[in-house]
């Protein structure tokens, strides 16, 4: 089984965006790098549209420059739920497993509307 492929959005000292691609390995890792010691918070961002989806990884990385954001396509955010283990989600569709394995889930503007539907350890 392939595993997903994405980028991960870093910002640089200039305040521009690196994307780095990335390729999950056979144990769900991200391709060449190896485990940290110290655990890193991640955001996986895979909402549309595309520019709210790249503007809103490279603000967290300016705010939070320590944590760790993937950006993903929308079609590809139930294998990354699956295979990463992503502490805060941020999609256009809360699909059923993101509800059951994501810690924190954000569901921008469901259906359309005005407001978005945050999730924290299911409440």
């Amino acid at each position: 089984m392939e595993r997903a492929t994405g980028v991960m959005l870093e910002i640089d000292d200039t305040g521009n965006p690196n994307k780095k691609s990335f390729r999950r390995g056979p144990s769900g890792s991200l391709g060449g790098r190896e485990a940290d010691c110290e655990r890193v918070t991640r955001v996986l961002v895979a909402n549309e549209p595309r520019s709210y989806r790249q503007a809103i990884a490279a603000a967290l990385q300016v705010v939070r420059p320590d944590v760790e954001v993937l950006v993903v396509e929308p079609e590809l955010l139930d294998d990354e739920v699956a295979h990463a283990e992503s502490d805060v989600v941020v999609c256009s569709e809360a699909t059923q497993i993101v509800r059951a394995r994501a810690t924190v889930w954000v569901d921008l503007y469901p259906g359309g509307g005005r407001l978005s539907v945050v999730c924290v350890r299911g409440r």
